[in-house]
């Protein structure tokens, strides 16, 4: 039988790169940690979103989670161990009510549904996206922001922009998400 544990701080020991010549360390608090039978974990993050799009939207995080856990420094709460499931319970809002009782009283609920989600494993793909990250957290600076014209406009103009470029560049590598 699975035990599970709420808000769990989880700290990843330093991790080296060799792409870059300082350490890289991530705090976490995991919503729920699932220990299973065989001593594995499964990390499972709550969310109120529309679970077709969750996976890929919190994807990173899980695996930011998997990281701390199975790198733990000695400032986490548990012990080293290995992250064998991932996903997501994500509730998707249908309706509000506001219903009046007969003495006037109003109440309000919330109704929708609840999901489970499962996020697969891409240890290399997450990786390429913390090199990624560091690649932009490593410039001296950004680039000065464009005239207020430019900053309207995305067109064939962009790319005499250094600040456009790097807010385009930084979109297509997924470290910037337009809402």
């Amino acid at each position: 039988m699975p035990h599970t544990t709420n808000l769990i701080a989880v700290y990843t020991s330093p991790q080296h790169s060799h792409a870059f010549p300082f350490l890289l360390t991530s705090v976490h608090q995991v919503d729920c940690l699932v220990r299973f039978d065989d001593g594995t974990f499964g990390v499972i993050d709550f969310k109120t979103s529309q679970a077709a799009k969750s996976s890929l939207t919190y994807s990173r995080q899980l695996h930011a989670y998997a990281l701390a856990i199975e790198n733990p420094s000695t400032q986490s709460e548990l012990l080293q161990g290995t992250v064998s499931d991932m996903g997501l319970v994500v509730y998707t809002l249908k309706d509000f009510h506001t219903p009046a009782t007969e003495n006037g009283d109003i109440s309000a609920a919330l109704t929708g549904d609840l999901t489970y989600v499962q996020v697969p494993r891409d240890d290399k793909a997450f990786e390429g996206f913390l090199s990624e990250v560091l690649d932009v957290l490593i410039l001296p600076e950004a680039p000065p922001p464009p005239p207020p014209l430019l900053k309207r406009k995305w067109g064939a103009s962009f790319s005499s922009c250094p600040y456009c470029q790097f807010l385009h560049d930084a979109k297509m590598r997924g470290l910037i998400h337009e809402h």
